[in-house]
């Protein structure tokens, strides 16, 4: 790191100092960490785990609720546990045998499928 120095046309002196390429570094280093952590912390964020949390309800007016403490219940009755990990959704209600759905979950929808693929129920949140 040397500092630099040139001559103008009117005899004055313009010293730079050498530590540009450090403070450009430095910079795009920071652009860097700042990219990945809204990367990597939008998709923890969205993560279906996250966004199940809520009311969802179907067209007929049938509600599910997911809640932070892993407690779901439903507009006929059911309560029960839930578990997310991926795209597949656990049922364990308190008086009944797990179900397991494979789901689809956006900001406002929410889909779960059946083992085989047909379409169990549709939701939207409700708000």
């Amino acid at each position: 790191m040397g500092i630099n120095a040139t001559q103008t046309g009117g005899g004055k002196q313009i010293i730079k100092g050498g530590n540009t390429n450090i403070k450009i570094g430095g910079t795009i280093l920071v652009i860097g960490i700042i990219a990945i952590i809204f990367i990597f912390g939008k998709g923890i964020l969205s993560s279906p785990k996250r966004q199940i949390i809520g009311a969802w309800q179907n067209e007929d007016g049938y509600t599910y609720v997911f809640n932070k403490n892993g407690q779901y219940s439903s507009s006929d009755g059911w309560l029960g546990s839930y578990n997310v990990d991926g795209d597949i959704l656990t049922l364990s209600p308190i008086i009944d045998e797990l179900e397991i759905y494979k789901i689809k979950i956006s900001s406002d929808s929410l889909t779960l499928y059946e083992v085989d693929g047909d379409i169990y129920v549709k939701l939207t949140r409700f708000k």
